[in-house]
């Protein structure tokens, strides 16, 4: 959507309003895997564990960003990375690799805009982890 303001100096001036788009899904395949090997009961669990840590390392990661402790946040999105994984969120695991690795370089935009991303993907994730239906449930 795009607005137009008064000219500038330079002539037309527009303002174009971002909304990102989140697309987000659990991989069916993982899902249904994790199912078979464990059981709902057990899948049901690791689902509430993983959405508990999940949380709790987004906020971590929130907080460290805003100290601006940068060089902690690859671990806090290493371990995100190992839940998504094993859950099948693969779009949080892009998400949370790309955050770790601009907090190591020194581009503060990247970082800010990585972190951003992760931030929504990861609430996002806690939703679709709450309103998951378990077969026999």
């Amino acid at each position: 959507m795009s607005h137009h303001l008064p000219p500038g100096p330079h002539g037309p001036t527009r303002v174009t309003r971002l909304r990102p788009h989140l697309s987000l899904c659990l991989d069916p395949d993982t899902l249904g895997r994790l199912h078979l090997r464990d059981g709902t009961q057990a899948t049901r669990a690791l689902m509430a564990h993983s959405a508990e840590d999940l949380a709790l390392r987004l906020d971590r990661i929130a907080v460290l960003y805003g100290q601006g402790a940068c060089l902690s946040i690859p671990a806090e999105a290493e371990a995100i990375v190992t839940m998504a994984r094993t859950v099948g969120l693969p779009e949080l695991v892009r998400a949370a690799e790309q955050a770790g690795a601009c907090a190591i370089g020194a581009d503060g935009a990247a970082l800010a805009a990585t972190v951003a991303r992760l931030l929504r993907l990861g609430g996002r994730a806690l939703e679709l982890i709450s309103n998951l239906r378990m077969p026999g449930a």
